[in-house]
Formats: C-alpha cells, structure tokens, sequence
C-alpha cells in the first residue's frame, strides 16, 4: 500500500469503464473499503422541481385569495352606492355625499364603477389589474378626503364625533396595489395566456 493510503489520506480510484453518473465518484479507504461519494440522483432532482411547482401553486392560490377577498369586499360597496343593498343609500346619496368633498359629480359615478364592476373584474381575474390600479387610487383619496384627520384606527367603539381612522382603507389599498404588481394568477380567466387582459 501506498505511503498516502498509509498516512490516511484518500485515494480515487481509476475508472474501469465509462461512467454515465458525472457526480459518481469512488475513494479507497485505508483498510481498501470503497465508498461512492454523495451524488445527486434525478430523484433529488425531481424533489426540487417538485418544491419549485409546490410554490407556484401555493402563490397562485394566495393570489386566488386575496382576489376574492378584495373584490368581494369592493363588489358589496359598490352594491350599496350603486343598488342601495345591505344598508346603502344609492347612487344619489353617495353622489351628494362626493359633492360636500370638493370633489366632481362624475368622480362619485366613477368610484361606483370602480367599486361594482371592478369588483367582480378581480374576483374573475378579467382587467384585473386596471380595476385594482382603480380601486387603490380611491382608497388614497379616501385616506386623504375622509379619514386621515381621525388617526390611524377605526372607531370600532363609535366614540362620539369621531370617525373612522384610515387602518382599513390603507389595509385595502396595500392589497389591491399587491394585485396590481402580480396580477390576478393562474387561477383566473385570464391568468398567463392574455396577461394584457389579466
């Protein structure tokens, strides 16, 4: 034996045929025992490809959510000021109320839009994102119109002469701005294949 093999040292052994496994390697022990090094096997690969398709499932169904979620959310607003459902007022009164802000006639009838129609755009990931561009500017006018001078949190306790804080609309606005960078995903109508309509 070899002085290296005696002072402990690894030597490889020399290849008897063609190796089809680049990564398989052979080094003999002192004693003359062979181990095959660690080597990646297409099984390991096939776990990786699968934790890759794992993941891109996952986002996609956490893009599903909050899709729901949000067009829900904006579809029953936009219920109330555009059918006067679960409580609203109607278009009228909510055009009224966008008059006392300072604001254009036509920017009310916009935001029922927006809040209506945008709504169940998102829920089916059709113009997706141009609804959820919509929907995050008038949470901003919002923040900035209606709730900013009431601090942060909302008044879930109805304290007298104080109104809602801006915590819900900036919470809304975050998640349609995260819509509007994704886009809706691939469980939508138009998901990968026309993303200029997604």
């Amino acid at each position: 034996m070899s002085s290296r093999a005696e002072s402990g040292s690894l030597t490889p052994v020399p290849p008897t045929h063609r190796d089809t496994d680049s990564t398989r390697r052979a080094f003999r022990q002192p004693a003359g025992r062979c181990y095959p090094a660690p080597r990646l096997t297409s099984r390991n690969h096939g776990w990786n490809l699968g934790d890759d398709a794992m993941k891109s499932g996952f986002n996609d169904l956490a893009l599903l959510l909050l899709r729901l979620g949000l067009g829900a959310i904006m579809w029953a607003h936009g219920a109330q000021k555009l059918l006067g459902l679960f409580g609203g007022h109607g278009p009228q009164g909510f055009v009224r109320l966008v008059g006392t802000l300072g604001l254009p006639v036509s920017m009310g009838w916009l935001v029922i839009a927006v809040e209506f129609f945008g709504g169940i755009a998102i829920v089916f990931g059709v113009l997706s994102r141009l609804a959820a561009l919509g929907f995050a500017v008038e949470m901003v006018v919002a923040i900035v119109k209606l709730h900013w001078a009431n601090g942060f949190f909302m008044n879930g306790g109805a304290t007298g002469g104080r109104g809602e804080g801006y915590e819900y609309p900036l919470l809304l606005a975050v998640v349609a701005f995260v819509l509007l960078l994704t886009g809706p995903g691939r469980f939508a109508l138009f998901g990968k294949t026309q993303k200029l309509l997604a």
